[in-house]
């Protein structure tokens, strides 16, 4: 009896025999509903490539102050 319950469970739910996760043509990452994850990955990127430019534009002032030339602010 749990048998014939098993494979229905399987037939209806489309479960590979011996593996219990379900068969989906194109898995959604990340697997969560909600993009939460997604946004908070976004955002991380974003503040690295902002703090990395920040970096570049201090070196290149620092380098051209070393080379002689004066900045004068606006």
């Amino acid at each position: 009896m749990q048998a014939d319950k098993l494979w229905a469970l399987l037939a209806s739910r489309r479960l590979a025999p011996g593996n219990h996760t379900p068969m989906v043509q194109n898995p959604q990452w990340p697997p969560h509903e909600d993009g939460k994850e997604r946004r908070i990955l976004r955002s991380l990127l974003l503040f690295a490539f902002l703090l990395l430019a920040i970096t570049i534009i201090q070196f290149l002032l620092g380098l051209l102050v070393a080379l002689g030339f004066r900045i004068r602010a606006l």
